[in-house]
């Protein structure tokens, strides 16, 4: 059996438009099942950072905080007044102070001076008589050397400043020898020749002064944005005196110790460790996520996958617009972004609490979405295979199911196009023959119908002749009321009368050849008329015009603006016929107002000519010329037909011609008439 391509590419088609839409609808559910875990994902992984991130600075806050208030520190820094009471006082060429005897009296009430001195006093009680200056006791070299190796990635060298924001030392952990990797570094000490720099800049090591009317040992904190370390937060922790110290209430502030931590090491090691615990990576990998930390100023102070820290998010991530909004003005949420290369972008983000900095995680939404595109293809080419299996047993069982019905339905469908509307079709497979009662009931239908039509078309015929034979008539019993009208007043005129017997031969000859019709009717339904030939319009309107009109009346004025001839291809008696029901329209439109009736005509060029007849009666409204104007039995006359301007429309484009008409309410109307024109030298006589 032979294949027919057509029925087996509609089978295919079919089936794998099926399995398509099949294919689309998983390939949908997928994305957005996607879509929801990876933010949620990303969400989790935003909120884990966030807590290792604050957790890890408060610890490593916390262990400065010890630090701080350790008793080595604490008789170090009571061991080291501020310079109001050593100023007075020559160094030795050692470098040692020389510190005023001290005296157990009590200083009188009523002086001030007196018990400042008292209080200095009692604060160096259990000091040595001449405290080294460039000496570091061994007790604090050991707490400062643990702290430093300790937090030796995290933290710079540590400053310790006395009452005043003075350096009085700094520790310094030293680099690992590579020759010594079971060693611990060495830490070395500086307590002469320190930079003083008051403001707490990056360059220098002092630290917030505010801290010198501190309350409480809380932190001072202060963000840089790029120091010697990279983004830092320089702590500043004052060092109060311990609750026993009887100078407690005349020195409440012994010190500070400053120091700076780099926030570089800490968002490196946790956002490692974090994103690879959470998403099954092990520690320290590359993965799919990309970390940020941004400022509320718009600087990156870490980015995990490009060199863009210490730089304005809008110029180095310029993609990075709408999220980076968001991040400063302290959101928590999720959006997509679009990157330079096209891809899509998922970023979950949310404030830090801590410095002004906020946190966003953000991964490749194409990369992730990967598997679910290859699962798409795989399954549109499973669905085209499979198509096409099937297609072709499909097609074979429908052809000799249907073959044969199908052909006697096609051979019988060709008859019934072709005119043969007796034909019947009958197959013998049951799908079939829903079609073919269908086709069969629409034969019969059409039959009825074309011959209601047959009879309706005799009858129009019949009914627009009795129309038009009664146009006829009334056009010529118009023309004689006209004539009796102008009677009474101009029969007493000898040309008057002349032109009354000439318009009453003429309206007889009219009325002679409707009884003519009317006796013959079939010759006169048959439509046959005289062939076309050159005529002069101009007599045919004055003729018209001076059956219709006086040139004494006393309603109208007329205006003739004709040439001394006007040849068109035409027949006469029709035309004459047309000018008729035009000239009594505008004599019956302007009525018994006084108006102007023009008759006017000339070349239209391209080898035409016209003529119009126009009045200042009261014109008709833009609807009626859009949607009833030249249409059977429409009018605006009471009594009238309203076949007057259909008939004429048909005369005229009988002859190749055209009409048309321009008319303003409470203006006027002119109808325009081109007919075909012949060259003078080629009338035939």
């Amino acid at each position: 059996m032979k294949l027919r391509p057509k029925l087996f590419l509609l089978i295919f088609a079919i089936t794998f438009a099926g399995l398509l839409l099949l294919c689309l609808l998983n390939y949908w559910q997928n994305t957005r099942q996607t879509e929801s875990a990876l933010r949620e994902a990303l969400r989790r992984d935003a909120d884990w950072i966030s807590i290792r991130l604050i957790a890890g600075l408060n610890e490593r806050e916390a262990s400065l905080s010890t630090l701080a208030q350790s008793s080595a520190l604490r008789s170090y820094l009571r061991c080291h007044p501020p310079r109001l009471f050593l100023s007075n006082h020559a160094r030795s060429p050692a470098g040692v102070r020389q510190l005023p005897a001290i005296e157990t009296t009590s200083p009188a009430d009523n002086d001030p001076v007196e018990k400042a001195l008292d209080g200095f006093k009692k604060r160096l009680v259990g000091c040595k008589d001449q405290p080294n200056v460039k000496s570091v006791p061994a007790d604090l070299e050991g707490i400062f050397t643990d702290f430093l190796r300790e937090n030796r990635k995290y933290y710079g060298p540590v400053s310790l400043l006395n009452g005043e924001a003075v350096p009085l030392l700094r520790g310094k952990i030293g680099q690992a020898d590579a020759s010594t990797q079971n060693e611990a570094p060495a830490v070395s000490f500086q307590t002469d020749g320190l930079p003083i720099n008051s403001a707490g800049g990056p360059d220098g090591i002092g630290g917030d002064t505010a801290f010198v009317h501190a309350q409480n040992p809380q932190p001072v904190r202060v963000l840089l944005e790029r120091g010697p370390l990279g983004p830092s937060v320089r702590y500043t922790v004052p060092v109060l005196p311990a609750g026993n110290d009887p100078s407690r209430d005349s020195y409440p502030v012994l010190g500070a110790v400053v120091a700076d931590f780099r926030l570089d090491q800490l968002f490196k090691e946790q956002v490692s460790d974090v994103i690879g615990a959470l998403n099954g990576v092990p520690t320290g990998m590359q993965t799919a996520r990309v970390v940020v930390v941004l400022e509320q100023s718009g600087i990156v102070y870490y980015h995990s996958s490009s060199p863009v820290s210490y730089q304005p998010v809008a110029t180095s991530l310029p993609d990075f617009k709408s999220v980076a909004a968001a991040m400063m003005a302290e959101e928590i949420g999720a959006m997509s972004y679009r990157a330079s290369d096209g891809h899509h972008w998922l970023a979950a983000y949310r404030p830090l609490n801590q410095h002004g900095l906020s946190l966003a995680v953000t991964t490749d939404y194409n990369r992730a979405l990967a598997a679910a595109t290859n699962e798409l293809l795989r399954n549109l080419l499973f669905s085209l295979l499979i198509a096409l299996i099937a297609a072709l047993p499909l097609t074979l069982i429908a052809q000799r199911r249907s073959g044969r019905s199908l052909e006697r339905l096609t051979q019988g469908a060709v008859a019934i196009a072709g005119g043969r509307l007796d034909q019947q079709l009958v197959v013998s497979s049951a799908e079939n023959q829903l079609l073919a009662d269908s086709v069969n009931k629409v034969t019969a239908r059409l039959r009825e119908q074309l011959a209601r039509e047959a009879e309706s078309r005799q009858f129009d015929s019949f009914l627009r002749l009795s129309a038009m034979l009664t146009h006829d008539l009334k056009n010529a019993i118009s023309g004689l009321s006209l004539l009796v009208g102008n009677m009474d007043r101009q029969f007493d005129k000898p040309e008057f009368r002349a032109d009354a017997m000439e318009s009453l031969r003429d309206a007889t000859g009219k009325l002679q050849k409707l009884v003519t019709k009317l006796s013959d009717p079939i010759n006169t339904m048959s439509g046959e008329h005289q062939r076309p030939r050159p005529t002069d319009l101009v007599p045919l309107l004055r003729r018209v015009l001076n059956s219709l009109t006086s040139k004494e009346s006393q309603f109208h004025r007329i205006q003739v603006e004709l040439p001394p001839e006007l040849i068109a291809e035409t027949e006469a008696e029709r035309m004459e016929k047309v000018i008729e029901n035009l000239i009594i329209n505008g004599l019956e439109a302007m009525g018994s107002k006084s108006g102007v009736l023009t008759i006017a005509g000339g070349d239209a060029g391209a080898g035409k000519v016209f003529f119009t007849v126009a009045d200042t009666g009261p014109g008709m409204s833009k609807e009626f010329q859009e949607r009833r104007l030249f249409h059977p039995f429409a009018t605006t006359k009471h009594g009238g037909v309203g076949l007057g301007l259909y008939t004429c429309r048909e005369v005229v484009r009988a002859f190749g011609g055209s009409i048309s008409a321009t008319s303003e309410t409470g203006v006027g109307t002119t109808f325009r008439v081109v007919l075909p024109s012949v060259q003078p030298g080629d009338q035939q006589h």
